[in-house]
């Protein structure tokens, strides 16, 4: 919650907001989110960064919102991974991926 929280400040400070979320990494699109988020919904409203550690991974970030909605600001961190964090960090972008569903169900 606390990561979220110093995201949401981040986002709406209008003096590096805008700059701040164009260093993250875009879903579908380039960086370390190049292969993920790739479907018609999530590719490009999805800004992130992504971490990996022996037994740990996270993923923090935002998803933006469409003309007249607040954009989602999101932290996931999952410790005590066994082995690869493949099946974590499918996890987190089905989480992520209902924020997505929940913010443009309507179009």
């Amino acid at each position: 919650a606390t990561f979220a929280k110093v995201l949401r400040t981040a986002y709406r400070d209008p003096t590096y907001g805008n700059e701040y979320v164009s260093q993250l990494a875009i879903g579908g699109s380039d960086g370390t989110l190049r292969s993920r988020f790739k479907g018609a919904k999530q590719r490009m409203v999805v800004r992130a960064k992504t971490g990996t550690l022996e037994g740990a991974a996270s993923l923090s970030g935002y998803v933006l919102a469409p003309a007249g909605r607040a954009p989602i600001a999101f932290s996931i961190l999952v410790n005590g991974v066994a082995g690869k964090v493949g099946d974590a960090r499918h996890a987190m972008d089905k989480c992520v991926n209902q924020i997505v569903e929940y913010l443009y169900k309507d179009g």
